[in-house]
């Protein structure tokens, strides 16, 4: 799909499973394939990354609220990896995550890049839903759990990662059934 911007994300992509196969499937001007072994470390790298607060984000929350404030500071200092992973971490941060990784994937010229901003991206979604029990999505619960099945499927993803959306997946599938 040389030459397309990515329609990433939001209310103006209606198909997920679309989206997820034009990320995951499809080539984009790749010098070559990437292996399982290089997906799994450009993720690493992803998570290994230390979480950066917008600054106005965190100005209008230093005004609000004090002690809000103080627990987003100190997540700062995480990794994503971290964040993503540890139920204390407030949901702002997961939506600084979200927001994030949803310009990488949307700017990206590597399709390695965009496959591994899109996990992190659906991850942070995640972490909201299975530690806060918050929608941070405008994607319908059904869509959502596609998305995040498919991406399960991938054998490069870390193991914690692809557990936590396996948990928002049987959340989901738990709601559905009640």
């Amino acid at each position: 799909m040389a030459g397309t911007s990515p329609s990433f994300l939001g209310k103006e992509r209606r198909n997920i499973l679309h989206f997820i196969r034009q990320c995951i499937d499809e080539p984009f001007e790749s010098p070559g394939p990437v292996s399982h072994t290089a997906m799994g470390d450009l993720l690493d790298q992803y998570l290994d990354t230390a979480v950066t607060a917008n600054p106005e984000a965190t100005e209008k929350l230093t005004s609000v609220l004090m002690h809000v404030y103080r627990e987003i500071a100190s997540h700062t200092r995480c990794s994503v990896r971290d964040c993503l992973l540890d139920a204390g971490t407030p949901v702002p941060i997961l939506k600084e995550i979200k927001k994030h990784h949803k310009q990488v994937a949307n700017t990206s010229r590597s399709e390695a890049e965009r496959q591994v901003a899109t996990v992190v991206y659906f991850a942070a979604i995640a972490s909201a839903l299975v530690f806060h029990r918050e929608r941070i999505t405008s994607y319908s619960n059904n869509e959502f759990a596609q998305a995040i099945n498919r991406l399960s499927d991938e054998s490069w993803i870390a193991p914690k990662i692809k557990a936590l959306l396996q948990r928002a997946s049987a959340s989901l599938s738990r709601q559905r059934g009640s």
